[in-house]
């Protein structure tokens, strides 16, 4: 339904299980043709992401590497830390990283694990991404390069967008976020989502789905981030301001617009459950 060279991406799933169950229920809407999954130990997800991979073979699946807001694979990545809990977001991350609290070997050991439990569930790792787009930090680009190469893994998310919308609505962390994506920024892959974040907006991106069908030649990715309200959102999740229900109506209306260019009917109903 959408063109091959769109992948709509839903990150965070394994999070929290009502966020993948909403990631579950986009698949199953042929809302997203992607995915990105952080570590998780629990099976009521890993049943969710084995229907996945079974049922819907099509969806692309990546390793959405991550030190922020899960807990490490591996009991060694935080030795230095007090608490030995994992930074809240990516201000804390970067304060740990830059007074070498988390090496980029331990990162490089800690990736390595867990690209190896996503594929010993089964998963055949289509891309590789990070929560909170840490893997584009100098240093850590390079320890997921060499892993892209090692795992024979097919490509890295480069989430740059625009340097003069992020330091409007992003300053100070976004922009220089963008600053890095940027210097690795490649014109035949295009990428949006990094303003919207947790908050895609159909209108917000108007004019980039009419250039997506005029372009077949560039890739285009769309990060999103859909899901089901987690229970435990007031704790958890506060911080993020996120608007997951809504991103499900929002990715309707974007499947609504490429069928209308394919000749296909919509049999979703655009209200979340």
């Amino acid at each position: 339904m959408y063109p091959e060279n769109f992948i709509v991406n839903a990150d965070d799933f394994g999070i929290d299980l009502s966020i993948s169950k909403g990631i579950l229920k986009c698949v199953e809407n042929n809302l997203i043709n992607s995915l990105s999954v952080v570590p998780f130990k629990d099976e009521p997800q890993t049943k969710l992401l084995k229907t996945i991979i079974e049922q819907y073979p099509q969806i692309k699946i990546g390793c959405h590497l991550s030190l922020i807001e899960t807990q490490p694979l591996l009991e060694s990545t935080l030795e230095k830390s007090a608490d030995k809990r994992p930074p809240n977001n990516f201000k804390d991350f970067l304060m740990c990283y830059l007074t070498g609290r988390i090496s980029t070997d331990k990162i490089k050991a800690e990736f390595m694990a867990q690209i190896n439990w996503l594929q010993s569930l089964g998963v055949n790792i289509e891309h590789l991404d990070s929560h909170q787009h840490i893997h584009i930090l100098p240093g850590v680009w390079r320890v997921v390069d060499e892993l892209k190469k090692e795992f024979s893994i097919n490509r890295v998310r480069i989430p740059f967008e625009s340097l003069g919308a992020s330091a409007f609505r992003s300053f100070p962390f976004g922009l220089a976020m963008q600053i890095l994506a940027g210097l690795r920024s490649r014109p035949e892959e295009k990428f949006f989502g990094f303003l919207t974040s947790t908050k895609y907006n159909y209108e917000t991106y108007n004019s980039k789905y009419k250039e997506i069908l005029k372009n077949p030649q560039v890739h285009y990715e769309l990060m999103v981030h859909p899901g089901h309200i987690p229970q435990d959102s007031e704790i958890k999740f506060s911080e993020w301001n996120a608007n997951w229900e809504g991103e499900i109506l929002e990715l309707g209306k974007l499947k609504g617009f490429f069928l209308g260019f394919s000749g296909e009917k919509s049999s979703f109903q655009a209200r979340p459950e």
